[in-house]
């Protein structure tokens, strides 16, 4: 510091230079791996820093025309992009680069950052569509499951419904009771499961092929309100599939139900013809063949993310087959626990 250096040559200059310029001060980087730096460490280590007002009232004024660069940098912390503000980012990229372009002539906006999150907002929405075709039918067996189980409490208490209807109880009243009893459930699930369900987003976050559970990084997951959002919507679907059973029931008499146990209940279409079992002969072919591909989706000769529908399809059958033949067996278990 102190030393002084001769410049003289200035890029875009008309005439030689001969400036005296003095060292005054050494700036150290505080991280030079840091990534977070526009130009490269090695450029700052060999170029001069020097004030506004010097360039301008020195340089400008004695070498006219004088090449001057700008640069305005600004810094994105990528772990705060996520799926929920990804969309809003890059809409904020498009609207800087629109008006900087308009105001600013022979501009130059270098970024790759728009790009990253239009690949992934790309993917996501690729993701979100394979995990709605591969998780609805699950939510679908789930709610039927629901449904069966209200049917078989319903079936256990229709002797109960029976005796208060003939002491004077409203249908209102009936389904009231279970009305309550539901929303204590679903309002206990929607506090609970997104809590549960963090650690089996990271487990399949480990996913690398089907069924490999083998990628050593831990997948970051945040709990949003979005989450909460998607839950109260199927518990929604729960309680109405907890209450579907209970209609019938509230509007039954003594008579009527004296009526229905004289007649033999008949089992679901599924469960007369076998169908639980034919699929889960569809899913097990399909889970051979998943098992010696090792996945769903490929990517084609272009980047894209590819699937093939057929295999798309053997975790919905296997999934559909299995919660059917565990339907079938579930009232054969009641019967043998209430024996118990």
């Amino acid at each position: 510091v102190g030393d002084s250096f001769r410049v003289t040559a200035l890029p875009g200059a008309t005439q030689p230079m001969n400036v005296q310029l003095p060292l005054a001060a050494i700036t150290p980087l505080r991280d030079p791996a840091s990534s977070s730096w526009f130009y490269a460490p090695w450029f700052l280590d060999e170029a001069f820093t020097i004030p506004e007002e010097t360039f301008f009232n020195s340089i400008v004024l004695n070498f006219v025309p004088a090449g001057a660069e700008f640069t305005w940098v600004a810094n994105y912390d990528e772990q705060d992009i996520e799926v929920t503000n990804a969309t809003r980012v890059l809409g904020g990229l498009n609207w800087l680069r629109y008006n900087l372009s308009n105001q600013l002539t022979g501009m130059q906006f270098l970024t790759r950052l728009d790009q990253a999150i239009g690949d992934f907002i790309t993917g996501t929405r690729t993701l979100k569509v394979l995990l709605i075709v591969l998780g609805a039918p699950v939510a679908g067996i789930a709610l039927y499951y629901v449904i069966i189980t209200s049917q078989l409490i319903v079936e256990r208490q229709r002797a109960e419904i029976a005796v208060l209807k003939s002491r004077g109880a409203s249908d209102g009243q009936v389904f009231a009771i279970f009305l309550i009893q539901g929303l204590l459930i679903i309002v206990l699930a929607v506090l609970l499961a997104p809590l549960l369900a963090l650690p089996l987003a990271q487990l399949i976050g480990k996913a690398t092929t089907f069924l490999a559970f083998t990628d050593p990084r831990v997948l970051p997951v945040k709990l949003h309100s979005s989450i909460y959002n998607y839950a109260l919507a199927t518990a929604a679907l729960a309680l109405v599939a907890i209450l579907t059973p209970t209609i019938r029931a509230a509007r039954e008499t003594i008579v009527t139900y004296r009526h229905s146990e004289a007649r033999e209940t008949r089992r679901a279409f599924v469960h007369r013809y076998y169908l639980d079992l034919v699929l889960l002969l569809l899913g097990g072919w399909g889970y051979r063949t998943l098992s010696r591909s090792g996945t769903i989706i490929t990517r084609d000769s272009t980047g894209r993310l590819t699937y093939n529908p057929r295999l798309l399809a053997t975790p919905i059958i296997l999934s559909i087959g299995t919660g059917f033949l565990l339907l079938r067996g579930f009232p054969l278990l009641l019967r043998l626990l209430a024996r118990l």
